[in-house]
């Protein structure tokens, strides 16, 4: 057995989730991360009634750009994805 694969074996599971920056499963994390913590703070200022113009005009962009970003994080692991098979 290769001393990297014996290392990796005794990494817990979560460890060996985070040790490949390059692992698809973990750039989809990060992507989902990025998308969603944005759109939750959009909701629930919905919720509790926040209308302030200046806020709507903070977040909007933030919003925007987070989802571009998750996007092109998507997009990037299905191409490693594959790629990797290969």
């Amino acid at each position: 057995m290769a001393p990297a694969e014996n290392e990796n074996r005794k990494l817990s599971l979560k460890d060996q989730f985070f040790a490949n920056a390059l692992n698809p499963l973990t750039i989809v994390f990060v992507a989902i991360v990025i998308y969603f913590i944005p759109q939750a703070i959009s909701i629930l200022l919905n919720s509790f009634g926040v209308e302030s113009e200046f806020i709507r005009s903070l977040l909007d962009p933030i919003v925007a750009n987070a989802t571009q970003i998750a996007g092109v994080l998507l997009g990037a692991a299905f191409l490693l994805f594959f790629f990797k098979r290969r």
